[in-house]
């Protein structure tokens, strides 16, 4: 089985400091303690350009630099996104490129030659067939997208899918998982970790009948 953590950290470009500082020093800080701390720990994190330039302003210099650091050394593998969280694909090709180039020089500002994303983190998981052209064309090679881009009988396939016509590969969310992190549902995330072995039978059967791969995503569905 293959867990693989996204990280996506933004605050708005008018959040109010307090809010930001204080979301910070509770979580932002926290992750990078944790990744210092077990220097085995590996994540995928998308920070915006907008994001880094509102931790600069407030004095969160020293944070970029160890975020910088860290994907240095190659536990924290960094992805490509729009500067001011736009939603993509409601977008013309030209802005969509326009916002997606401004994120790339703010961070290469702050991260250096460590900032070379191969994975793109779309604003609020928004894909279209354009936003998919684009990515192709701006040379990344897979996005991240919603878990309800996929009717419920696709999360027990293949786990990864190629754009069509293209060589784009789209990675699901997890959505189940996701929310449940997020909404600090920490109880039923774990009963769900705990019964991931009793779904190891239905997934291995899933993967017999329709000639899929074993995933996490197929896993929860038995769960």
């Amino acid at each position: 089985m293959y867990l693989a953590l996204v990280l996506h950290i933004y605050q708005p470009p008018t959040q109010y400091p307090e809010m930001v500082r204080r979301i910070t020093e509770q979580s932002y800080t926290k992750i990078v303690d944790l990744l210092e701390r077990f220097p085995k720990a590996k994540i995928t994190l998308n920070i915006p350009g907008s994001l880094s330039g509102q931790l600069l302003e407030m004095d969160y210099e020293a944070l970029l630099g160890r975020i910088r650091r860290l994907s240095e050394r190659g536990q924290v593998e960094l992805t490509g996104t729009a500067a001011y969280h736009p939603i993509l694909p409601h977008l013309p090709k030209t802005e969509i490129v326009r916002q997606i180039k401004i994120n790339t020089s703010i961070n290469t500002s702050f991260f250096g030659s460590s900032y070379q994303p191969r994975g793109f983190f779309p604003p609020e998981l928004g894909y279209s067939k354009g936003v998919g052209e684009v990515l192709e064309e701006l040379g990344f090679q897979w996005v991240l997208v919603d878990g309800t881009a996929l009717a419920d009988w696709q999360k027990f396939l293949a786990f990864v899918y190629v754009r069509k016509g293209g060589r784009l590969f789209a990675f699901p969310r997890e959505d189940t998982l996701s929310w449940r992190i997020a909404f600090g549902r920490l109880r039923n995330l774990l009963l769900t970790f705990a019964n991931l072995p009793f779904a190891l039978i239905g997934g291995v059967l899933a993967a017999m009948f329709t000639g899929g791969w074993i995933s996490l995503g197929s896993l929860v569905g038995f769960v």
